[in-house]
């Protein structure tokens, strides 16, 4: 999911100083998908990942 967001919007050219945030319905993605989206979001600067609870 990360890989295909990054590849659609690779033309930006994200900066250091840049954040990205990707929003994404729980209910459509499967539990271990979101589970390493969060991973990954953990360990690159520029990632940021959260979770809504309602």
């Amino acid at each position: 999911m990360l890989n295909e967001f990054l590849e659609d919007n690779r033309d930006y050219e994200l900066k250091s100083y840049d954040e990205l945030w990707l929003i994404i319905d729980t209910d459509t993605w499967e539990q271990e998908t979101i589970k390493q989206l969060a991973e990954k979001c953990q360990t690159e600067t520029l990632y940021h990942f959260s979770r809504l609870k309602l």
